[in-house]
């Protein structure tokens, strides 16, 4: 099959695919240079006090948003709990880049084979939820230290 290409260099029709964005603009990095607002509330804060049930549900919610947000999909289209993420587009680089979102947002370190071990949403929530709960365990907790008897005076005296 032959495609029909203009004949002459003035007929000014485009027979190229639009090109996305591939590139940021200054906008772009200074929007994630500016600190976030003091009032939002940490993923800490926010696991506080929910049972295990609730913190993995919580935690599919990130991991499902940051996934989408990660493959550039609109924040409506999110991913399916229990789809594959190599199904749904992801690769090496994309796992890579999901990873290092979800490190950010739990403060908890990830491995690289995050996305190959934990294949689905809904597995890496729970594996998440387990993590930052061994991590919460294993964070010592503030004890008051008991108080301080005053030493007896001893008497001393001079022979």
């Amino acid at each position: 099959t032959r495609a029909d290409l203009p004949t002459y260099p003035f007929q000014h029709q485009r027979y190229w695919l639009e090109s996305q964005r591939l590139t940021t603009t200054p906008t772009d990095t200074i929007a994630e240079l500016i600190p976030r607002e003091e009032t939002e509330v940490s993923l800490s804060q926010r696991l506080d006090g929910l049972s295990e049930a609730e913190q993995v549900k919580e935690l599919l919610t990130l991991v499902r948003a940051e996934a989408t947000a990660t493959l550039g999909r609109p924040a409506s289209e999110l991913i399916d709990e229990g789809a594959a993420f190599f199904e749904e587009g992801f690769n090496s680089l994309t796992a890579v880049e999901l990873r290092n979102r979800l490190i950010e947002a739990t403060g908890t370190e990830l491995s690289v084979m995050l996305l190959f071990d934990h294949p689905t949403p809904a597995i890496l929530a729970e594996h998440l939820q387990q993590q930052l709960a061994a991590a919460a365990a294993a964070t010592p907790t503030a004890t008051p230290a008991p108080a301080a008897t005053p030493a007896s005076p001893t008497k001393t005296t001079k022979e």
